[in-house]
């Protein structure tokens, strides 16, 4: 009918902002923020204003691609033209990106740029604490890591121990390391830490830390055991991966399974909100013919059959990644390929995943298997790295 507004003009304002929203989960964030511009070259078309959340949509797409500049124009444009002020997500989103360049001058930069801008965030926002926590360590400055850690510590209330090198002990295994000194406000702070220490090779100081959490969240009188969720068990799993310590690792991967199974049983409405940071082998060319998905060995090389509930809560992807790199790393070829079936089932594995199953298979002379899995690499998307194109068998 002529005059008659086309559909999509008739799409609420709040509808575009959601979409845009739901971009940023996808797994390519090359592909992600192709769609996002389309969203919001169509949201200007139909002379809708964006707000704050459609400028955080594309900051985490920035995020994931790693685009320092498209990162800061976005900043600007939202405080320059369209005159909203930045919350403190935003800032964080910025301080990510700076942590994950390693640029410790422009991440402490936007700190005090923050900080300026909102005052009150020194001591509530604790991801940014987190986040300068693990800028500092993957950057190789692990005495700034933790000084930032104990800082954040005394400026939550807690009396802290002494400094981690002072303790006799060890510093959080032995009785020299007070109660309060695990009285932070959020755990993302610990997880930070417990990363860090792993990264500088102090495994057993970062095990230790992560039992106190785990045994204060079990404390019958104060405790909170939803206060340990799959983001905590990451933290601790990575730094096993970091330190190379595969039978910790293990441990750790069966604690947060027992734990996303727990919470499947659990009907409280006071659960943690989820995402949305095993030797056989056999001849066969898919993944999923190879492998049973329900089947673990143990150390000893038992199978033992167990049930997974897909659609409840899992474990993180990157977690994952983690134990199959693990696994890849060990060469233990059932156990990486049966994880690596099991995500697939749920998420997709990234890039990475992809071509540590694939130089796996080629160590192991699986040449077909790998070329398979190659294949429905580049098919889903991923760009596969100069590396692995070189090392790849020519076909015949």
């Amino acid at each position: 009918m002529l005059g008659q507004q086309p559909e999509i003009a008739r799409i609420p304002a709040d509808d575009h902002s959601a979409l845009l929203s739901l971009i940023t989960q996808h797994t390519l964030p090359s592909v992600a923020e192709a769609h996002s511009l389309t969203v919001v070259t169509r949201m200007r078309m139909l002379g809708i204003p964006l707000d704050i959340r459609d400028y955080h949509a594309q900051m985490m797409i920035h995020l994931g691609t790693l685009n320092r500049a498209k990162m800061l124009a976005a900043l600007e444009k939202m405080t320059q033209e369209e005159g909203i002020r930045p919350d403190v997500t935003c800032f964080n989103l910025v301080m990510a990106l700076f942590a994950r360049l390693g640029d410790l001058d422009a991440l402490t930069d936007m700190w005090m740029r923050c900080l300026s801008a909102h005052p009150a965030s020194r001591l509530v926002n604790a991801d940014a604490w987190a986040i300068m926590i693990d800028g500092y360590a993957r950057a190789g400055d692990f005495e700034g890591a933790e000084r930032l850690y104990e800082h954040y510590k005394a400026l939550a209330g807690a009396r802290g121990p002494e400094p981690l090198s002072a303790l006799p002990n060890g510093p959080f295994g032995s009785e020299a390391a007070p109660v309060n000194a695990l009285q932070v406000k959020s755990r993302v702070v610990h997880e930070a830490f417990i990363r860090a220490l792993g990264l500088t090779g102090r495994l057993d100081d970062a095990k230790a830390l992560f039992q106190q959490l785990l045994d204060q969240a079990q404390d019958p009188v104060h405790g909170n055991p939803h206060t340990v969720d799959e983001h905590l068990y990451d933290a601790i799993i990575e730094a096993c991966q970091a330190c190379g310590d595969l039978a910790g690792a293990e441990t750790y991967w069966k604690g947060v399974l027992s734990l996303c199974d727990s919470w499947r049983l659990d009907t409280s409405p006071s659960l943690p909100s989820l995402p949305s940071f095993i030797h056989i082998s056999k001849e066969s060319d898919e993944p999923s013919e190879r492998y049973n998905k329900n089947s673990h060995s143990n150390a000893d090389g038992k199978t033992k059959t167990v049930q997974h509930y897909w659609g409840t809560p899992r474990p993180l992807s990157a977690t994952y990644a983690r134990m199959i790199n693990l696994y890849t790393r060990a060469t233990r070829v059932h156990d990486a390929m049966l994880l690596f079936n099991e995500q697939l089932q749920a998420m997709q594995p990234n890039a990475q995943t992809y071509e540590e199953i694939i130089r796996m298979q080629l160590r192991i002379g699986n040449e077909r298997l790998a070329v398979r899995l190659f294949d429905k690499m580049v098919w889903r998307g991923y760009r596969p790295s100069v590396d692995l194109v070189l090392v790849m068998p020519t076909r015949k």
